[in-house]
């Protein structure tokens, strides 16, 4: 069955994407899904296996290309802009901590903001919830809610949307998840017809069910 959420007519020619976050193989499929669709996708070489190399290479649209690993947030940037003016997709995960995600968001700020046109055609920032098991206050559903929220504050009066979805917890559930975050990039921040641009909105599906539970945050 498709994800209702699968984005059957969405095209991302001329997109720029940069992927910095993604465990468990989730970074290389979102990267992977976006290039898919036509979308020029820098990911970092910390989130790529050395036999998927391969599987990016070979997309059928648009380009993915594996920038070097262990790269600071600031040799990150440089690498992205020495190849881009901007970009429109950030795509980052909570594995390591918010601080990591505000870090990257931080970065890539200006090139961000040079990508989203206006609110009809904004820019993304996609954030994926830990998919660690922990009991600490700060991973649950809750305080990643609250940390989206923060994170869509600083940009609060630009044209960027900011998401932060579940993250897979099979392989059955990774489709769900690369649709979702490609879905996501299609959503203006006007509020025309999408829930996920208005404040303080947390939807969630019941579990095992399709679509994949999401959190949404956008100031």
């Amino acid at each position: 069955m498709a994800s209702v959420f699968e984005p059957m007519t969405l095209e991302l020619p001329g997109v720029v994407a940069v992927v910095v976050g993604g465990a468990n193989g989730q970074g290389v499929a979102i990267a992977k899904g976006l290039a898919e669709k036509g979308a020029q996708v820098y990911i970092s070489g910390d989130l790529v296996e050395r036999k998927q190399i391969c599987g990016l290479s070979s997309v059928r649209h648009g380009l993915c290309s594996v920038l070097p690993k262990d790269l600071s947030t600031e040799e990150l940037l440089a690498e992205v802009a020495e190849r881009e003016e901007n970009i429109h997709i950030l795509v980052d995960d909570a594995t390591a901590g918010w601080g990591h995600v505000f870090a990257h968001a931080d970065a890539f700020f200006d090139m961000l903001l040079n990508g989203g046109a206006d609110a009809s055609e904004p820019s993304h920032i996609i954030a994926v919830k830990s998919s660690a098991n922990s009991a600490s206050p700060w991973e649950s559903k809750t305080a990643s809610a609250d940390n989206a929220r923060a994170l869509a504050a600083e940009f609060s009066d630009e044209s960027v949307v900011v998401n932060c979805i579940e993250p897979a917890r099979s392989e059955m559930d990774l489709k769900n998840v690369v649709d979702m975050a490609i879905s996501l990039c299609s959503q203006s921040s006007s509020g025309s017809g999408c829930a996920s641009c208005i404040d303080n909105v947390v939807m969630s599906a019941p579990q095992n069910t399709d679509p994949f539970p999401i959190l949404q945050a956008k100031l």
